[in-house]
């Protein structure tokens, strides 16, 4: 079972991708790659343009798009962690702490975990806003269509099979081999999981349904054998030799 592990005070409230996203063309020609929306722990939010320069804070608000500089904060800054380290006291005083709490974690804890795994026991999760986990969840990349388009039905067997028998004489080979093992085994487990989380949600409700319907005529079966003349072969309508009700549940 996954331990629960305490969480120090945040940075920032929630971050996430602006939807004043894309730049339109007379902004990208002046060097906007992106924007972004921060909510400081000082409960503000801050619009905030990602150009070829660096970070900084735009006029924007959540009703109109103003891709000026802010006149409150004209710093351009070259990460988003200097520009946020300026505008919020909050985030320049979490910050380091979060890093440094990081830091004093053992080595194999920090390291990411190469396989994807899922844990059928794990603490109930802090339902939070958090933007960046509603993209992942919405995005159409995310949503997994791909898995279910009519003639393009994945043979994981034959993708499986296919990738380990891959040449890997040499070490270009070998990494191609490695990514595409990583890769099939990735899609793989990301499949099972959905099917697992869909008869869950949907199946259980209907087999629960059938598998107590058919009890109960088993059980109907048994008890009208058992009214019979004793030396009457205790056999139920469906073919099912029985001999105590256990049997039948």
């Amino acid at each position: 079972m996954l331990t629960h592990v305490p969480k120090g005070k945040p940075a920032v409230r929630n971050l996430g991708i602006s939807p004043f996203n894309p730049p339109p063309g007379s902004r990208k020609v002046k060097g906007d790659v992106l924007y972004l929306f921060v909510d400081t722990v000082e409960k503000r939010r801050l619009h905030i343009t990602c150009c070829t320069k660096g970070f900084f804070v735009n006029s924007s608000n959540d009703d109109q798009f103003n891709p000026a500089p802010s006149n409150q904060n004209k710093s351009i800054c070259h990460s988003l962690v200097d520009l946020l380290n300026v505008v919020s006291p909050g985030f320049k005083k979490a910050y380091p702490t979060i890093i440094k709490k990081r830091n004093e974690r053992l080595m194999l804890d920090r390291l990411p975990t190469p396989y994807p795994v899922y844990s059928w026991l794990s603490p109930a999760q802090e339902v939070i806003e958090d933007s960046i986990r509603a993209d992942d969840a919405s995005q159409p990349h995310r949503v997994g269509f791909e898995d279910h388009l009519p003639g393009q039905i994945r043979d994981w067997n034959e993708e499986l099979q296919t990738t380990h028998e891959m040449p890997r004489s040499s070490l270009p080979e070998r990494l191609t081999r490695d990514r595409s093992v990583f890769k099939i085994h990735g899609d793989f487990i990301g499949a099972a999981i959905k099917v697992r989380i869909r008869y869950v949600l949907h199946l259980w409700g209907f087999l629960r349904f059938v598998i107590y319907r058919a009890q109960w005529l088993l059980l109907t079966e048994m008890l009208w054998q058992l009214i019979q003349p004793m030396n009457r072969e205790r056999t139920c309508s469906f073919g099912i030799t029985y001999s105590s009700v256990s049997d039948l549940m």
